[in-house]
């Protein structure tokens, strides 16, 4: 089961979720900062995501959240 990077420059709802992941490359978790600067990258499983459309012709993507790592890690 591997992972493929999200190219994403949008916002989500619930981007909160993102201070649970540890960065693999310097160890820090996702700050608040980071968030706002939009230092970081997505990592989404590379099946099984879902396509969902609403009553209203709207239409969602579910993605598998594999990883979240700095764009640029900071130093210590």
């Amino acid at each position: 089961m591997g992972a493929v990077e999200l190219k994403f420059s949008g916002s989500f709802e619930r981007s909160s979720y993102l201070k649970e992941f540890q960065c693999p490359y310097c160890d820090k978790f996702i700050t608040d900062q980071d968030i706002s600067k939009n230092n970081y990258r997505l990592w989404v499983s590379d099946y099984a995501n879902e396509v969902t459309k609403s009553e209203s012709s709207v239409y969602g993507l579910d993605f598998w959240l594999k990883s979240v790592e700095h764009l640029n890690c900071l130093p210590d």
